[in-house]
């Protein structure tokens, strides 16, 4: 049901195989974080240790999509660069008590960091998202990436690079 300003309801059919994919629900908890994250109040955003501490804090014990999103909002507000980068390497490496990497959390980070440095060309990033991208890491290594990922890394790579006309990542996301 959707309700406009004119108080018309409108009735929504879904397709129910649809509803069946667990990917459906999910991306809708992302987006929540998402949502969440964006509604908090700037003022104290100015103390770079705070807000590290705070995230950190509010690190649930079990990864979900939801915080992922949450991340990434944090990112579109800049306030993923007051994370260390040995507490970025602990979040995209799974550690939640013995919990593998989780797809939603490890999206959140590399687009929110990539959000957060629009035009920046950094290197340590660049090379982050490089990691993530399976035609980018040699043959040599098998390493499992889900799509979803390398999506995001290479969306973070068009980020970081926006305007810059740098002609080496471009020859290689092409």
């Amino acid at each position: 049901c959707l309700l406009t300003n004119e108080e018309t309801t409108y009735n929504l059919e879904t397709n129910k195989d649809l509803l069946k994919d667990k990917d459906f629900a999910l991306w809708a908890e992302f987006h929540n974080g998402v949502a969440q994250s964006i509604k908090l109040s700037t003022e104290n955003f100015n103390n770079k240790s705070y807000i590290r501490n705070w995230i950190l804090f509010n690190k649930p014990s079990q990864p979900s999509y939801e915080h992922g999103g949450f991340l990434f909002g944090m990112g579109l507000l800049k306030q993923l660069d007051s994370l260390y980068a040995t507490d970025v390497y602990q979040y995209m490496k799974g550690a939640h008590d013995g919990v593998a990497a989780h797809d939603g959390v490890t999206i959140g980070i590399l687009l929110g960091r990539s959000a957060s440095k629009i035009s920046s060309m950094e290197e340590t990033l660049s090379r982050t998202l490089c990691l993530h991208i399976s035609f980018l890491i040699p043959s040599t290594l098998e390493i499992n990436i889900s799509m979803n990922i390398q999506c995001s890394a290479v969306i973070g790579i068009g980020l970081i690079y926006m305007s810059t006309g740098n002609r080496l990542m471009t020859e290689m996301l092409l």
